[in-house]
């Protein structure tokens, strides 16, 4: 007989993004692209959030999974979501060629457009994705600035 619980599966998929977190993490580190750093730090707190909820859910029982399990279904899919924008935005940053940079700016607004549909599914989806897309409209516009200077500068 199977004793699974609720949130083995949902444990599973943590540490699946959790795996994906460590590796933009590094790039992000490797990279040394100013700013950078609140992005790592704020995937790394997104995930030690959902690892704290998790334990508290387990704890509290079947009951609280089944009231408060979706929310953070939700919360993993955004974690899901940053990660890879985060990754793309990463690869947008160091394009050292306008053809690298317009195909990584291209995978960029691709993650960003994934974001927007979870965001859209959560509590405040509206606030949150104005906001998200004013951030993402600046990060691009400083991006394309950067590729332009370091194209310039460039024999």
């Amino acid at each position: 007989m199977s004793t699974n619980t609720p949130w083995q599966s949902f444990e599973t998929r943590l540490g699946t993004a959790a795996d994906a977190v460590d590796a933009v993490v590094a790039r992000i580190r490797d990279a040394h692209v100013a700013g950078n750093g609140r992005r790592a730090d704020a995937l790394r707190a997104d995930e030690a959030q959902l690892r704290t909820r998790l334990r508290e859910l387990r704890a509290a029982g079947r009951g609280a999974w089944e009231r408060h399990g979706a929310g953070l279904d939700r919360d993993l899919d955004r974690l899901r979501t940053e990660t890879a924008v985060a990754a793309a935005r990463l690869d947008t940053e160091l394009a050292a060629d306008p053809g690298t940079f317009t195909a990584a700016a291209g995978a960029e607004l691709a993650a960003r457009r994934a974001q927007i549909d979870v965001l859209a599914t959560s509590t405040g989806a509206i606030d949150a994705l104005k906001t998200g897309l004013r951030r993402a409209m600046a990060e691009l516009d400083d991006g394309a600035d950067l590729v332009r200077h370091n194209h310039r500068r460039t024999p």
